[in-house]
């Protein structure tokens, strides 16, 4: 009930960040270039590098004031370790060096989300943080799967640099579940769940966020390229 009722707040945010944004519209088209890719795994590498120290710093602020929420966002800490690695696999399969590829900071999506999530478990209210969980599970369990066919039948990318994308295609349809439970179970204070639904919205905001990011770095990457190709050959 609670779920149906935020989804359906949700919805229009949904539509105008992720179903609208051109991401998706060049995986279908096959113009979604290489470099493209690479930037939305160096940015989806970023994110998921602070996924597990935040919400382990969500379950130690209600240790010992909520059992369920506590063992909720440790299970989930201790599911998502190491998934950064295949980001990095996934580079390196992908022909280019992850320490030059991952280097400085993420960009404005990524950086939003972090930020937020890091707020959220230390200084706001930690049970907001199931809002970002089920927008994030919800997008890897309905597109996961979807966009590495699309990378490997439309754009050439190997199947041996999409596991991330596979692993999670997988993963996060059981966590989506979980999540789900987490918001039925917290959404009947009415605090507690507007917290929930501001921060799935903000999270589909700042998703959409980075897949436009990926976009635009991929495009920066390849000017570059061609800037560095095109001296060489004066130079030659």
């Amino acid at each position: 009930m609670h779920f149906e009722k935020a989804l359906e707040a949700t919805r229009n945010d949904y539509i105008s960040h992720i179903e609208n944004n051109p991401f998706f519209e060049k995986l279908r088209s096959g113009s979604f270039t290489r470099l493209q890719y690479i930037a939305y795994i160096r940015e989806t590498y970023h994110l998921i590098h602070h996924t597990v120290p935040y919400l382990e710093l969500a379950a130690e602020k209600i240790s010992g004031k909520d059992n369920w929420l506590h063992s909720f966002f440790s299970e989930f800490a201790h599911q998502e370790k190491g998934h950064d690695l295949l980001c990095v696999n996934d580079i390196r399969a992908l022909g280019e060096d992850p320490t030059e590829v991952l280097s400085g900071h993420p960009s404005q999506g990524g950086w939003a989300m972090i930020t937020q999530n890091y707020y959220l478990a230390t200084v706001g209210n930690p049970v907001a943080l199931i809002g970002d969980a089920v927008a994030t599970e919800g997008l890897g369990e309905t597109w996961a799967k979807a966009v590495a066919d699309l990378l490997e039948t439309k754009c050439g990318i190997p199947r041996n640099a999409t596991t991330f994308l596979r692993v999670h295609g997988l993963d996060d349809i059981a966590h989506a579940d979980e999540a789900r439970e987490a918001l039925e179970r917290y959404g009947h204070n009415d605090t507690y769940y507007d917290d929930i639904v501001h921060a799935w919205k903000m999270t589909l905001q700042y998703y959409g966020q980075l897949f436009t990011d990926s976009l635009a770095l991929g495009d920066l990457w390849a000017t570059n390229r061609q800037d560095h190709s095109a001296k060489h050959e004066l130079v030659s």
